[in-house]
């Protein structure tokens, strides 16, 4: 009779191939063009987790620190450490805290919260370079991309963020190879964290903001699972194929064919996800950024008088996230629902001409965009191509009903235009998010220091983040 502790160290998980890609991959085997992606997105978090600590909101979150056990694990924008898994859930909830962290569109993952929550939770290990940290990142983006491909649009459809489901096992590869673990242990860590997958949509029915807390959640199970691995905890066999496994609970998936999900999972390393992952030029919920993107573009070539009606196609996978109940969407009462509020950004847009965090914050309540607002309507298109690069169709019409104008793009300028040609936005966006925290020339200072590719590899972790 075999023993079930030999058994369980076979080969038959279905994520081995992601666990050795994890524990030997180095800053120098990523491609140069994935290297920069990966800086852009790193510091574009980073610039916003910093910003989120500059509101209200931040300064309650990080109110705490005050009275938690001192540690070796960096938070941003604060002096005092934590433990790792502490600073971990509070990293992750800073980058996601303001709905302006970056997305990987097909696979509907927001990465960086969780990537950069995971990575900094090791930042101050022995050795750590900036370069060795960035590699935990990547990681963690590659492989939720990855999971969440295996299912796209499913796990929403079935009421979990899809990132705060592939969170905690990709987290748990990252933290793995940044500790130097055997890949057999990583593969263990992974498929324990399989059990700590979670993140309820239930904030999108009024505005709860347990939503900026999942990728932070997310990063802690990373590193517990980590420890719980190391400390001889085991995992299922299977944990994404098997009856009660990650994808059939989580996604809905029924039993999966470990064929079927190696085809996704094992060119990992031959194909770097992260070249397409889209950068959010505005703090709302990614699935609008395409109508701002038609509004900014027409809003000077019609006056508001003359418009009677706004309408705004949309997919039915995204009306429970942007568009059910008008009313409410008209008339958000607080700032988590109008980021997530079709009808409210499109008339902030039309109004103001910009969606930034000072004019969308002090614009609550404005009557004109109220007023805006009552025009928009949301129409369900099942023909639209979702979820593509989230695609937007707009129509205005005068008072009369007659059509006046009517656009559509494939997707927001985020998603379709590269790091390299967005870098003068990004570098702003940056700059106006850390000027919360700096000043806005010491901001300008961090970003090109943090950017330039060629002290990575030689400069210590935490003296480049700080």
């Amino acid at each position: 009779m075999s023993n079930p502790d030999t058994a369980r160290t076979l080969p038959e998980r279905g994520v081995e191939r992601l666990a050795d890609w994890a524990a030997k991959l180095s800053w120098e085997d990523i491609p140069a063009d994935v290297q920069r992606a990966a800086v852009t997105h790193f510091v574009d978090a980073y610039g916003v987790a910093l910003a989120t600590g500059g509101t209200p909101f931040g300064r309650r979150l990080l109110s705490g620190l005050d009275e938690a056990d001192e540690g070796s694990a960096l938070v941003i924008g604060a002096t005092r450490r934590v433990d790792p898994l502490r600073a971990a859930v509070l990293n992750g909830t800073l980058v996601h805290g303001l709905e302006y962290d970056d997305t990987h569109i097909a696979s509907i993952v927001h990465g960086s919260g969780v990537a950069l929550a995971a990575a900094l939770s090791q930042a101050h290990r022995a050795g750590m370079t900036a370069g060795e940290l960035l590699v935990g990142f990547v990681i963690v983006w590659e492989t939720m991309i990855r999971l969440g491909l295996l299912a796209p649009g499913a796990y929403q459809a079935r009421g979990f963020q899809t990132a705060a489901v592939t969170g905690a096992p990709a987290a748990a590869l990252a933290v793995g190879r940044l500790r130097r673990l055997e890949p057999s242990v990583l593969a263990e860590a992974m498929s324990i964290a399989t059990s700590f997958a979670s993140g309820l949509m239930a904030y999108a029915v009024d505005g709860a903001t347990v939503k900026r807390a999942h990728l932070g959640w997310a990063a802690h199970g990373g590193v517990a699972a980590v420890d719980l691995a190391t400390a001889g905890v085991t995992g299922p066999r299977r944990p994404l194929t098997s009856r009660f496994g990650f994808l059939e609970v989580l996604g809905g998936q029924g039993v999966r064919d470990d064929a079927a999900v190696s085809t996704i999972l094992d060119d990992v390393g031959d194909r770097w996800h992260l070249r397409d992952a889209a950068y959010k030029l505005y703090p709302v919920c990614h699935y609008i950024h395409s109508y701002l993107d038609i509004v900014q573009e027409i809003r000077s070539l019609h006056l508001l008088d003359h418009i009677g009606a706004i309408e705004c196609e949309v997919h039915p996978s995204v009306t429970n996230v942007i568009s059910d109940d008008p009313e409410q969407r008209r008339r958000p009462s607080t700032f988590e629902q109008a980021q997530y509020s079709l009808h409210y950004s499109v008339a902030q847009m039309f109004i103001h001409g910009s969606c930034d965090l000072d004019a969308f914050m002090a614009a609550l309540h404005d009557e004109r965009v109220l007023d805006v607002a009552d025009r928009v309507v949301a129409i369900v298109n099942p023909d639209l191509d979702f979820p593509g690069v989230f695609p937007a169709v707009i129509r205005l019409r005068n008072r009369d009903g007659q059509v006046i104008e009517e656009r559509s793009i494939v997707g927001p300028r985020g998603a379709m235009l590269s790091s390299d040609d967005l870098g003068p936005e990004l570098r702003d966006k940056f700059i106006r998010n850390v000027s919360r925290a700096l000043s806005p020339t010491d901001a300008a200072e961090r970003f090109e220091r943090m950017t330039d590719l060629d002290r990575l590899t030689t400069e210590p972790a935490p003296i480049w983040l700080t």
